[in-house]
């Protein structure tokens, strides 16, 4: 009799292991996230109570995500929640009752990581797994991103495009020049059958111009316009009832010749494009003239705008816009006649707008000279200036980076498979740049950080890691301020 009570005891004590043996533990914070394919299946145990399993998805598109979580023990009340690539909370999922499987879709932007957190709303500890299948319908589109009309896709007259109204709210915008008058068709066909189409058109300042919506979901669109004179317009295409879709639509876009008059640079869709480091000359007349000028860069940097050889009862303005036409800052001269230099840090790579005029609205028989440069910061890890974007780094091997724009913060990831001594020298500083090492956890938890007593001077960050996996470290100017010159640190881990 006593055996047989030893037996049943020894077997309680294996029930864990022997129902609970969860291959993908430790996976109970986002920082240990489980990798997933889509259409992979996978079982596991929502145990102990409290456990959360957390899996982390990589899309390569835009799309839909789609997980099915069946197979739930009966007494689990199941949750999905969806956290985006910076650990941010995005929405969820609870089942209705207990034992209830659960179907969670949500439209996506992509390229980009997602992580996915399985629960129990009771907190329950089973001994029963969950399955969880991972599932997704990309939108491929190759025009993206063009949800905003400054980065339109550019199209000319005779060409069919294809794309995707994906994510959710998503507005596809595109560009097109007409050197003259004419009449504008734009035929929207093979629209996906829960789509009610829209088309918008605007003109060459972001102004909006005429519509024309479809009767019903599913409907093709012809959209007729006349349009007056050489000019940049922008057409946007959505869904008036801001769906996502899978399916994509298709469309003919057509242009018939009516010839006109050109135009001049008075208006920032008309700006003269300019190359960095040659000087223009130019005039502000009529009074209220204003003339703008359009440039692109490839990287951040430092822009300068040297207005030179200005009239001598001209008081100068010059103005900065952004791709979308939004303004963004102004510098004006304290007295008329006097020459203007303009300085601000740009984010890179898009096109800018700059406006030269007179704050008093003048005009001027004399010219004026302007000429633009542009000092780049071609920081090849970026984007990295959100721990979601962190750039890989190896232990021995320098890394250089740039802080531009102004406060930018420029993030880093490494793996240690043991504890040790992490040291971090920040060796090549810009002169006026104080900076700051921060270090951040797995879980993007804060950890430690180390700042520079003077600008200038070099860094050097140690501290011992306890713990293998990932971190993560920052590097910033406690100043804010932009920099046209390199940073520059090697990383080493001494165990």
């Amino acid at each position: 009799m006593g055996k047989i009570l030893l037996i049943v005891l020894l077997l309680a004590l294996m029930a864990p292991s022997m129902y609970c043996q969860d291959s993908y533990e430790p996976n109970s914070v986002i920082g240990d996230a489980t990798d997933v394919q889509f259409g992979q299946t996978i079982s596991a145990y929502i145990s102990p109570a409290g456990d959360a399993d957390f899996y982390r998805i990589y899309t390569d598109s835009s799309g839909i995500l789609q997980f099915g979580l069946n197979a739930v023990p009966d007494d689990m009340r199941a949750r999905i929640d969806l956290y985006g690539k910076n650990g941010n909370w995005i929405t969820r999922k609870d089942a209705t009752n207990a034992g209830d499987s659960l179907t969670f879709e949500r439209d996506i932007d992509g390229p980009s990581v997602y992580y996915a957190a399985i629960l129990d709303l009771g907190n329950g500890d089973h001994s029963a797994p969950y399955s969880i299948e991972f599932g997704f319908e990309p939108t491929p589109d190759p025009n993206e991103p063009n949800n905003v009309i400054g980065d339109s896709t550019w199209i000319v007259s005779g060409q069919i495009l294809n794309g995707y109204i994906s994510p959710t709210g998503d507005v596809d915008f595109y560009e097109f020049y007409v050197d003259c008058s004419g009449i504008l068709r734009m035929n929207l066909n093979e629209v996906p059958e829960n789509m009610k189409a829209r088309v918008d058109l605007y003109g060459k300042n972001g102004n909006w111009i005429a519509r024309k919506d479809a009767s019903n979901v599913g409907d093709s669109l012809l959209f007729e316009k006349d349009l007056v004179g050489s000019s940049m317009y922008y057409m946007a295409i959505l869904d008036l009832e801001g769906k996502a879709h899978p399916a994509g639509y298709s469309f003919e876009f057509e242009f018939e010749d009516a010839p006109d008059l050109n135009e001049s640079n008075d208006v920032i869709g008309d700006a003269t494009y300019v190359e960095f480091d040659k000087i223009l000359k130019s005039y502000i007349s009529p009074s209220g003239d204003a003339d703008f000028y359009k440039f692109c860069i490839d990287h951040s940097g430092i822009l300068q705008v040297n207005l030179d050889e200005v009239p001598e009862d001209m008081k100068a303005r010059i103005d900065l816009y952004g791709k979308n036409f939004n303004w963004i800052t102004r510098k004006d001269a304290s007295n008329v006649g006097d020459s203007l230099l303009f300085e601000k840090d740009l984010s890179g790579p898009g096109c800018y707008y700059v406006a030269v005029l007179d704050t008093q609205t003048k005009a001027h028989s004399a010219e004026y000279s302007v000429e633009f440069a542009f000092d780049e910061a071609p920081d090849l890890s970026e984007p990295n200036d959100v721990i979601g974007d962190a750039s890989d780094i190896e232990f021995g091997k320098i890394v250089e980076g740039y802080i531009c724009p102004a406060r930018d913060g420029d993030f880093y990831r490494f793996y240690v498979d043991n504890s040790g001594t992490l040291e971090v020298d920040l060796g090549e500083v810009p002169e006026d740049m104080r900076a700051r090492i921060d270090l951040y956890g797995k879980n993007f938890n804060w950890i430690a950080r180390k700042d520079a007593s003077n600008p200038g001077d070099a860094l050097l960050f140690e501290r011992d890691l306890d713990e293998s996996g990932v971190y993560y470290i920052a590097v910033l100017d406690l100043n804010e301020g932009a920099h046209a010159e390199k940073y520059s640190f090697d990383v080493a881990f001494k165990v």
